[in-house]
C-alpha cells in the first residue's frame, strides 16, 4: 500500500529503511512527521500489520497519540498495540489517552492489552477505568487488565461479572480465561454464567470452561444443555469445550447423547460433534445413535435473516445440517462401521452433504477410491476439492493408485482455484515414488498461477515429487522475491526440502533474514537450520536474529544456532 509513498516499500529495502529508523532517517518516519492524513494513516496501517518489527518507528508513532484526527490517534495506539511487548518501553505515552474521551479510553486500554504483562506498570491506570462510566471503556479495561495477567486486580474483574452490561461480563469472562491461575478460583462466579440471559455471555462462558478445562467436568449439566441452546455460536463454543478435553469428557458423553433427539437441528448437529470431539472412545456406546443423523438433512435455518442483512457470516454445514455433523463425527470416532451409509450418502442431493461424506471416509481410511472418484467430476467446485482431498487422505494412508493419481491430475486444469489446490495438495500426499512424477511440468506450469494460494500450493507439492522435482529448485528460488509474504514463506521452505539442488540457494535465502515479513524471517531460519553445510557460513547472521523484535524469530534463530552447531559437533 505504501508503494509511491514510501521508497522500498516492498522486501529488503523496506527492513533497511526500519533499522535507519533508529536514527530518525527512516522513509517512514518522514511520512509519519511530515506527510499528508492519508499518508500518516496508511504508513500507520503497514506499521501496524507488521507489528514487533515495526517497533524501531515507534517513537515517532507516539507523536501521533495526540493527534487531533480522531482516526489518525486511534490508528496510532493500535499500531503501537501491534507492536506488542517490543513498545511496552512507551507504554506510559497512552496513560493520558485513558482519561480522554470514551472512544481514546477504550484504543488506549485495548493498545496497553496487547503489549501484555510488559506494561504491567501503568496497569493501575487501565484497571481504575473497569469502574468507569462507559460500559465501552470498562469492557475494553477488564480484557486489557486480563492480557496483563494482573493478578492483584482479579477482585475488581469478578465484580464485573455482575455489571448491567453483557459486553462487561463477556470482557470479564475473558480476563478471567488470560489473567492465568488466579483466574481458575472464580469458576464457579463463571458457571453461573452458563445460564446467563445473553448468548454473547454463554459463549464467552463455555470458552472460559475449555481453557480451563480441568475444572469443565463439574459443570457437566449446564455445559450438555448449552449443546442444544438457540444460538448457533454459544453451541459452537459449547463443542469447541468438549474437542480441548477430548476422551476427558466421557463421562458427559450419556448427556450429551441426549440432546440427538432434540427437534432443533442445530442442537442435534452440535451433539453429534460434541460426541465426535471425544474420539473412539465414544464410537461403541454412541457410534449407532450417531450414524442415525446420517439420514437428517434438515437445516437449522435460524441465522439465514441475519446472513441477508449482512449482520452475520454462514455458519458452516456441520453446525447446521445433522447428517454433516454426523459424519465429521463418525469421522473423528474412527467409526469403520458406519462407512457404507456414508458411501450412499456420496449420492446425496445436497452439496453440504456430500462434502461431508467425502471428508469422512477420507479421514477414517481404506479403499473407497472408486465411488469418491466420481465426484471428481461433480457439477461442484467444492464437491470436487473435496473429492480430491479425500483421496489425497487415502493414498497417504494406502497407497495410491495409478488411476487415481491420473484423474486427480486432469483437475490440476480445473476452473477453480480451490480444485487445482486440493487436486495438489493430493498429488503431494501420493509420494515420490509414483506416478505423480509424471506431472511435474504441470506443477510447474501452477507457479505462475493467477492465484496466490495456487502458486504456493504448486511449490509445495513440487518438493513432495522427489528428485526430479528438485531439478525445479532454480524456479522456487525466484519465487523467494514474490511480492506475496506467504509465497516468499513457502519458497524458502521448500528450497529446504529439495535437498543439495535447494541447499545451493543458502545465500540467497539468508537476506530473507532482513525481510520485512515474520513468517518469511521464521521460515527462512528454520530452512537454514534444515541446510547444513550450505547454511554454516551464515551463522554469524543466525546470530543476529537471536536480537529481532519477534519471540518468533528469536526462537527460530535459537533453534537454527543450535542445529547447526550441534551438527559441526558431531562432525
Amino acid at each position: 500500500r505504501l508503494v509511491g509513498i514510501v521508497p522500498g516499500a516492498r522486501g529488503f529495502p523496506c527492513v533497511v529503511a526500519m533499522q535507519l529508523a533508529k536514527y530518525g532517517e527512516g522513509p517512514y518516519g518522514d511520512v509519519l512527521r511530515s506527510g499528508s492524513s492519508w499518508e500518516r494513516l496508511e504508513a500507520l496501517a503497514e506499521l501496524k500489520r507488521v507489528g514487533a518489527a515495526a517497533s524501531p518507528y515507534a517513537g515517532d508513532v507516539v507523536s501521533l497519540l495526540n493527534d487531533a484526527d480522531d482516526k489518525t490517534a486511534r490508528m496510532a495506539a493500535e499500531a503501537l498495540g501491534a507492536m506488542g511487548e517490543a513498545a511496552a518501553a512507551y507504554a506510559d505515552a497512552l496513560v493520558p489517552l485513558l482519561s480522554n474521551g470514551e472512544a481514546r479510553k477504550c484504543y488506549a486500554a485495548g493498545a496497553l492489552g496487547m503489549m501484555g504483562s510488559a506494561a504491567a506498570r501503568v496497569g493501575g491506570d487501565v484497571a481504575k477505568l473497569m469502574s468507569d462510566g462507559s460500559a465501552s471503556v470498562r469492557a475494553a479495561a477488564v480484557v486489557a487488565v486480563g492480557s496483563m495477567a494482573l493478578v492483584d486486580e482479579v477482585p475488581g474483574i469478578v465484580k464485573c461479572l455482575s455489571d448491567a452490561s453483557p459486553a462487561v461480563v463477556r470482557g470479564a469472562i475473558t480476563a478471567l480465561t488470560l489473567v492465568g491461575a488466579e483466574g481458575k478460583k472464580s469458576a464457579a462466579d463463571v458457571a453461573r454464567r452458563l445460564a446467563d440471559s445473553t448468548a454473547e455471555v454463554r459463549a464467552a462462558a463455555a470458552l472460559y470452561f475449555a481453557k480451563y478445562d480441568d475444572l469443565a467436568l463439574a459443570q457437566a449439566e449446564p455445559v450438555c444443555r448449552l449443546l442444544g441452546d438457540g444460538d448457533a455460536s454459544v453451541r459452537q463454543g459449547a463443542v469447541q469445550l468438549f474437542a480441548s478435553l477430548r476422551d476427558k469428557a466421557l463421562p458427559m458423553a450419556p448427556q450429551a447423547a441426549k440432546i440427538l433427539g432434540s427437534s432443533s437441528p442445530g442442537a442435534r448437529a452440535a451433539a453429534a460433534l460434541a460426541l465426535g470431539a471425544i474420539g473412539p472412545a465414544a464410537a461403541e456406546a454412541h457410534g449407532t445413535a450417531v450414524a442415525a443423523l446420517l439420514r437428517d438433512v434438515e437445516e437449522d435455518k435460524t441465522q439465514v435473516p441475519l446472513c441477508v442483512a449482512g449482520l452475520q457470516v454462514r455458519h458452516p454445514s456441520i453446525i447446521k445440517i445433522p447428517a454433516c455433523a454426523a459424519a465429521a463425527a463418525l469421522a473423528s470416532m474412527k467409526a469403520n462401521a458406519a462407512c457404507p451409509e456414508l458411501v450412499q450418502l456420496l449420492r446425496s442431493k445436497s452439496v453440504d452433504t456430500r462434502i461431508a461424506a467425502a471428508s469422512a471416509l477420507g479421514e477414517i481410511g481404506g479403499r473407497y477410491e472408486d465411488v469418491l472418484l466420481d465426484l471428481v467430476t461433480d457439477p461442484s467446485a467444492p464437491v470436487r476439492a473435496a473429492a480430491c482431498a479425500a483421496l489425497g487422505k487415502l493414498a497417504a494412508s494406502a497407497g495410491p493408485e495409478s488411476s487415481v493419481i491420473h484423474k486427480v491430475a486432469v483437475c490440476l486444469n480445473d476452473v477453480n482455484p480451490n480444485v487445482r489446490i486440493a487436486a495438489l495438495e493430493a498429488l503431494a500426499c501420493m509420494g515420490e515414488d509414483s506416478e505423480v512424477v509424471m506431472y511435474t511440468d504441470k506443477i510447474k506450469d501452477l507457479f505462475v498461477d493467477r492465484v496466490a494460494t495456487v502458486k504456493e500450493a504448486a511449490v509445495r507439492a513440487m518438493a513432495a515429487t522427489g528428485p526430479k522435482g528438485q531439478c525445479y529448485a532454480p524456479m522456487v528460488g525466484r519465487m523467494i522475491y514474490d511480492e506475496s509474504p506467504l509465497l516468499r514463506a513457502v519458497a524458502v521452505n521448500t528450497l529446504a526440502e529439495m535437498g543439495e539442488r535447494g541447499a545451493a540457494f543458502a545465500d540467497e535465502v539468508s537476506e530473507l533474514l532482513y525481510d520485512k515479513d515474520e513468517i518469511v524471517r521464521v521460515a527462512t531460519l528454520r530452512s537454514l537450520a534444515k541446510m547444513g553445510d550450505s547454511a554454516k557460513p551464515f551463522l554469524h547472521m543466525i546470530e543476529s536474529a537471536k536480537d529481532d523484535y519477534s519471540v518468533a524469530v528469536r526462537a527460530a534463530a535459537e533453534d537454527a544456532s543450535r542445529a547447526l552447531t550441534l551438527e559441526a559437533i558431531a562432525e
